[in-house]
């Protein structure tokens, strides 16, 4: 980097080109980088140079780029038949135009005055004849307004000196779309730029939203433009490696992040360097109360200080760890890396900052300086993020292409325009899609859109328009959340949309008379209808209140933006003096009596300055999510396919997919070394898994099965899938495909695996065999197999359990759905508050020791599962079948006895009930869409305010965390999302047989009868003092924690946390001392 006096300099001469009024240090960085590499297409170099451009002084060779691109985009986006001379003549200024200020000080109104004296004399009669021509079907704005708006936006990036910026980022993103990597349609106010559109860097029009450019590049302020980039998340780095190799790899570089010590880390480490125990600095640390620094918790004579300040004055290791602690508490721990921000600069990034390796073995640049830093000195900073949604879609669109070509069949052209672009434009306004995924209670894996609170509202909201979806999107927040019921009720036509409050009108009413009242509220609804119609008269978005200030004050939009911004800052005396501008240009601008302005501005600028949502933002995110909801509703198989193929080196959240995807009634089968690929495919009307994500199986292995195949055809036999793979054949990975289920069509399982080494010791025997003349004749060239016994159901889903996380082939309660069902099923106990009498049949799916002789066991059955907590030791194993018969009472649960059976006696019992048609994925099929219609039916019979009362989201602001863990702490006990309700209850005549077999039961208690003092399933004790936590714990481990004890496991003895008292059982009273301290 050089020495300090160098720095010091480099820095100050950055500064004094951050004054200047057209922002030259951007031209500067920018020019310097494409000077390096250049940047600009061949073609665009040759019509620069053959159009005389290069000789006027106004344009030069990259802002000449940027206008070429810029209208070939509008030419490929609406599909004109413009000429190479058209876009160069379009692409030309006059010498006119020119600003007689800096952009900040010139005002809108001269900005777009300057924009049109620059229009050559061919432009102007283009323009002229372009009026009443719309490109889009559906759309409001002619192309002239489409023309008028690039020319604007052009104007003002040129005068920030941002062309060549926008030039970097068109370049990488275009580069990644011709490398097949999908970019996402848009991240961030960026949207809201026509020019980011046609140069492909987005792939959202605004103007058909009203997005805004001045929300992205307010030309009030110069500030650094900031596009955040998504790509899919399997192939980010090669666009970043791209931008090393173009620009150079020592030029491009990570951005570094500073971790401080905590309070609390800083006394522990104190501790142990003086000598501390580690379990007396645990008791101190945890009285170290949040948000407070040690200097004050030694000093401050406060009550809740008083125990540390006495362990402070009379323990002197501790007193010296304190001391020790303070000084180097806030003080910089480590350097870590941005989790996207990446850095291109002019000249290798040490010339402006020290920079080191990522690892000793990994050289990834990372700088010194903070992303802050690096912005005060005008580095280019791109963000490139990534999207797993964006996998999914390209998978899935793939997967789509080789069915239709597998079947002969046309592929619809947003698939093959797709393919070509990775541009996804399906229908919008696609009926099916949002009466099938939105309304329908159906938005599991949809982006944004998953959580069960967003469901809830869209089965009352019944969305069936983009537009509901980047409302709910932007409204589905902590703060603006409370405006769902209005928005609903409003576009139901249940409430009525009005911009007058009944208080303002009886105010002005009574000041100045009820014509002029009326006359405010028409003026009202002239200006507000036109902005906030869309959104039933509510401010949801940003883009909103700065077009409302426009409308109703005169503000430009830039003002607009720097007033959203202030007001939002909650200065108390910054808002009152931009209340007084507001009133009083509202007065001058539309004649708006003081009375009305000052209400609008209280009741509605400033509430929503604070809470509402970029909806550029909003639209890009909610477009994903249609994207999405548009394949899961019209290519359900192929939508699946992809999700799994998503997760392929998660086996937990496969694992996860993949039992919801049989919840569907999808088929999913495991792999066959005649059928599967490397990766999960949709075969016909079923998924069929793959090789890739089958436990034990590498790559070599794979390969060689699929080489095998294409070469010679499929395998006709276990000798000859030996023969032809014995390269690959050994212990291991023959086991694993064996248990995989793989080799199904060649033999049990069981009796496969007891010949494991028998058919290693065959295929190197006929691996070494000669097979000549009459070498061969000694060679059994057929498996002698060794009898064993074949297996059951139960032990090929344990196999697979082994392999997969999941059931492939089945499940332990398959074909006794018409049995079982008169029983009752596990979420309808625990969706009720009392339930008499109950008998449900399912397995062990878990069984979890926690600490000595207590244990966790997890039930499932065809509805759900269910864990509990005993203390005793039972000798059940995973996946043993088990009847349990309870009873359940104020919401606590009381188990009877849990009968172990057999899946044979069950059959047994079934008699003529048992059905082997009648599997697990098809008996949730059957109910699925039955109990989904009652759901929705009761969802929406409750009212939006009830709902909201049970939603606290986090997504897109922490900044009611703490109201939102309290929540969840008060919460009930279980919420199933799946609701199998059932209401017959099967006689006990064939139950009670079971008394009579050899099967094993344990009794959890005498009976039933809550008279005779029956216990709860929980074990309690009594407890003398009650343990007392004051405040939340400062690590989102303990909060969960503490979450899970008070919300899942309930019990007698009383605790106070945070003020208020819970009831716990004796075990987790145990560890919230042992966690928490005393």
């Amino acid at each position: 980097m050089g020495n300090g006096r160098e720095w010091r300099f480099s820095r100050n001469t950055w500064q004094k080109k951050l004054t200047s009024v057209l922002g030259v240090s951007f031209l500067v960085v920018f020019k310097l980088i494409l000077e390096k590499k250049t940047l600009h297409s061949k073609l665009t170099i040759w019509l620069y140079s053959q159009s005389r451009l290069s000789a006027m002084p106004t344009m030069n060779k990259y802002e000449f780029e940027l206008r070429f691109l810029s209208y070939r985009g509008l030419k490929t986006r609406f599909r004109l038949d413009w000429d190479n001379d058209t876009l160069i003549a379009l692409s030309q200024i006059s010498n006119k135009g020119v600003l007689e200020k800096s952009v900040p000080e010139t005002s809108p109104e001269d900005l777009k005055r300057f924009t049109h004296e620059s229009y050559t004399q061919f432009k102007k009669d283009f323009i002229a004849k372009y009026t009443d021509f719309y490109p889009l079907p559906t759309s409001k704005y002619s192309l002239a307004e489409y023309i008028d708006r690039l020319e604007y936006e052009l104007k003002v990036i040129k005068e920030m000196g941002f062309n060549s910026y926008f030039l970097i980022v068109s370049d990488y993103v275009r580069r990644a779309k011709k490398q097949m990597i999908v970019v996402g349609p848009g991240r961030g106010s960026g949207a809201g730029s026509l020019l980011a559109w046609a140069i492909e860097i987005t792939d959202i029009d605004p103007l058909p939203f009203d997005l805004l450019f001045e929300r992205f590049l307010n030309p009030a302020r110069i500030s650094m433009p900031d596009f955040d980039i998504d790509f899919e998340d399997t192939q980010r780095q090669r666009v970043i490696d791209y931008c090393s190799q173009k620009y150079g790899q020592e030029k491009v570089c990570s951005i570094g992040t500073f971790m401080k010590i905590a309070t609390k880390a800083a006394f522990k480490d104190s501790a142990r360097a003086v000598g501390v125990p580690f379990e007396r600095a645990n008791q101190i640390s945890n009285m170290i109360p949040d948000k407070v620094g040690l200097k004050s918790l030694i000093n401050d004579p406060l009550p809740e200080f008083e125990e540390v300040q006495n362990i402070y004055n009379t323990e002197d290791n501790v007193k010296k760890a304190f001391d020790l602690a303070c000084g180097i508490e806030g003080n910089l721990r480590q350097l870590g890396v941005h989790a996207c921000g990446i850095i291109i600069a002019p000249e290798p990034v040490s010339t402006y900052t020290a920079a080191q390796y990522v690892k000793e073995n990994d050289h990834t640049i990372v700088s010194q300086y903070d992303g802050p830093t690096l912005e005060q000195i005008w580095l280019l900073k791109m963000d490139f993020l990534w999207l797993r949604n964006l996998s999914i879609i390209k998978t899935c669109i793939k997967i789509i292409k080789a069915r239709h070509e597998q079947e002969n069949k046309t592929l619809d052209p947003i698939f093959e325009h797709f393919l070509e672009t990775t541009s996804f434009q399906p229908d919008i306004n696609d009926t099916f899609t949002y009466e099938s995924v939105f309304k329908e209670w159906d938005t599991t894996w949809i982006f944004q859109f998953e959580s069960q609170g967003m469901r809830k509202f869209l089965i009352q909201l019944e969305p069936n328009s983009i537009n509901d979806l980047v409302a709910m999107n932007a409204l589905y927040r902590p703060g603006p959340m409370e405006f769902i019921p209005r928005y609903i009720e409003r576009k139901h036509g249940r409430e009525e949309i009005s911009y007058m409050s009944a208080e303002l009108r009886a105010e002005l009413t009574k000041k100045y008379g009820a014509e002029v009242a009326e006359e405010e509220n028409r003026k009202l609804i002239e200006d507000l209808s036109p902005i906030m119609s869309l959104t039933y008269g509510i401010a949801v978005y940003q883009e909103q209140l700065m077009f409302l200030v426009q409308a109703m004050a005169g503000f430009s939009l830039g003002e607009a933006d720097m007033l959203r911004r202030w007001v939002g800052k909650k200065k108390k005396e910054v808002i009152e003096k931009l209340k007084k501008e507001f009133v009083t240009r509202g007065e001058t601008y539309k004649q708006y009596k003081p009375e009305t302005t000052t209400n609008i501005y209280e009741k509605m600028i400033e509430p929503a300055a604070s809470y509402s949502f970029n909806k550029s933002h909003s639209v890009c995110y909610a477009m994903i999510a249609y994207q999405t909801a548009y394949l899961k509703a019209h290519f359900p198989l192929e939508f699946s396919a992809a999700l799994i193929r998503s997760v392929e080196e998660d086996t937990d959240t496969q694992s996860f997919y993949i039992s919801e995807i049989q919840n569907k009634g999808i088929s999913v089968l495991g792999p066959d070394v005649n059928e599967s690929f490397n990766h999960v495919a949709a075969i016909w009307d079923i998924i069929r898994l793959w090789f890739f994500s089958t436990k034990g199986i590498g790559e070599d292995v794979w390969e060689t099965i699929q080489q095998e195949r294409q070469k010679g055809g499929k395998f006709t036999s276990l000798e000859d899938f030996l023969k032809r793979c014995a390269s690959i054949i050994n212990k291991k990975s023959l086991e694993n495909l064996i248990k995989a289920g793989a080799l199904d069509a060649f033999g049990d399982r069981n009796v496969l695996l007891e010949n494991v080494q028998n058919l290693i010791d065959w295929t190197k025997n006929i691996a070494t065999a000669d097979f000549g003349l009459f070498g061969g004749l000694q060679v059994d060239t057929k498996i002698q197999m060794r009898p064993a016994q074949p297996s059951n159901l139960l032990e090929r889903l344990m196999m697979e359990q082994e392999t997969f996380k999941a059931f492939i082939s089945g499940n332990p309660l398959d074909g006794l759905y018409q049995y079982i069902k008169k029983g009752s099923f596990l979420n309808q106990v625990l969706e009720k508050n009392d339930y008499p009498k109950f008998i449900i049949h399912g397995y062990i799916k878990e069984i979890q020791r926690a600490k000595k002789k207590w244990f966790f066991i997890k039930i499932e059955d065809i509805s759900g599962d269910w864990e509990f907590f005993t203390r005793d030791a039972l000798d059940f194993k995973k996946f043993d079948l088990v009847i349990i018969y309870g009873s359940k009472s104020n919401g606590r649960v009381y188990l009877d006895k849990i009968i172990k059976t057999g899946y044979e006696t069950l059959i047994k019992l079934a008699g003529s009930r048992y059905d082997p048609e009648w599997t697990v994925v098809r008996a949730k099929k059957e109910r699925y869409g039955e109990e989904k219609s009652k759901q929705i039916e009761k969802i929406k019979a409750e009212s939006a305010d009830s709902t909201i009362q049970e939603q606290k989201p986090s997504r897109h602001s922490h900044e009611n965390d703490d109201e939102s863990i309290e929540e969840g702490l008060s919460s009930e006990e279980m919420n199933p999302e799946e609701i199998f309700a059932d209401n017959e209850v099967e006689e006990e005549e064939n139950l009670e047989q079971l008394d009579q077999e050899d099967d094993e039961t344990l009794e959890i208690s005498e009976g039933n009868d809550k008279d005779q003092n029956s216990e709860p399933l929980w074990p309690t004790t009594p407890d003398q003092e009650p343990f007392c936590i004051s405040s939340l714990p400062d690590n989102l481990e303990s909060i969960q924690l503490l979450a899970d004890i008070l919300k899942n496991q309930p019990g007698d003895i009383p605790v106070i946390i945070m003020g208020k008292e819970r009831l716990v059982n004796d075990y987790w009273l145990q560890t919230l001392r042992e966690h928490f301290g005393k």
